[in-house]
């Protein structure tokens, strides 16, 4: 169950706050009142972090609004109609949607021991691929275009990839049923490598979303199989970006990403991106 992901962190924030609001209607009024001050706090934290605010901020207010007043009407509610039988039962059912919703979210986001331990499984273009375990992220798309990320590593903070890995346990059946997947992202191109495998439209892969400036640029190979390098013109950040890409299967293409923040000698980038693209794809099991 641990770590507790944000978003997860945020559902519980939001339990509580409904939780203590629901129990000072009558009973430890100003304490509760008082201790949901705090939470609101270190709700905003769970939410996006002590340096965020915005649309985050604004987000979280509203569900605090929400769930404070919702939980004084619960309570209010709640003492009305048992307000002359014991404190304890009183306690328990003005407790209870709260604690109701805080085993809901966390069992969302409960990750199983073997699914963690497995690799995935998937299928694309006609051909099935068995990737083992990886370090960092793994993004896939699947047929209706939506793009989900989850990750293998125990981290303190798994953020918003926890729920999706919970998610995607569910639908693999713990990673053992193979999911029929549009694009499969691995990795973090700003920290070393991301690799990419995608049904081959017989062209050059769109890894260059930001389209910068380019002070210098480095062109070689084909649509099926090449490399491209560029600096990209920016006095405040100069990035070296690399990619290159090949076709090794009928309808499939491979192709790695880099970017750094200095640049490099640009025939080392490419050979080890090659190298570490080839590594990569033959660890895959191809049927």
């Amino acid at each position: 169950m641990l770590p507790i992901g944000d978003v997860t962190q945020f559902e519980l924030t939001i339990a509580l706050v409904a939780c203590l609001a629901a129990l000072s209607v009558g009973y430890w009024r100003w304490i509760t009142v008082a201790l949901s001050l705090p939470t609101f706090y270190f709700g905003i934290l769970a939410r996006m972090g002590s340096d965020e605010l915005g649309f985050g901020f604004l987000t979280f207010f509203i569900m605090f609004g929400i769930a404070l007043f919702g939980g004084f009407a619960w309570g209010w509610v709640v003492h009305r109609f048992l307000g002359n039988v014991s404190i304890f039962a009183v306690i328990t059912v003005a407790a209870l949607p709260a604690l109701a919703f805080a085993g809901y979210t966390l069992e969302r986001q409960y990750v199983p021991h073997d699914c963690r331990s497995n690799g995935a499984v998937f299928s694309m273009a006609g051909h099935n691929f068995s990737m083992p375990k990886t370090d960092g992220f793994l993004k896939y798309r699947d047929k209706h275009l939506t793009l989900t990320e989850y990750q293998w590593n125990q981290k303190q903070s798994w953020n918003f990839a926890k729920r999706e890995m919970a998610k995607y346990c569910r639908l693999t059946e713990n990673g053992t049923l193979p999911l029929d997947l549009a694009a499969v992202r691995v990795g973090q191109r700003n920290v070393h490598t991301e690799f990419n495998l995608t049904p081959s439209m017989n062209a050059r892969p769109n890894w260059d979303w930001n389209k910068f400036s380019r002070a210098t640029s480095y062109q070689i190979g084909s649509e099926t199989k090449g490399a491209e390098c560029y600096t990209r013109a920016s006095e405040t950040y100069p990035t070296f970006s690399c990619a290159v890409w090949e076709t090794p299967l009928p309808s499939i293409q491979i192709y790695a990403v880099s970017i750094r923040k200095k640049p490099i000698d640009t025939d080392e980038a490419v050979a080890r991106l090659r190298n570490e693209l080839s590594l990569w794809f033959s660890s895959l099991m191809v049927d």
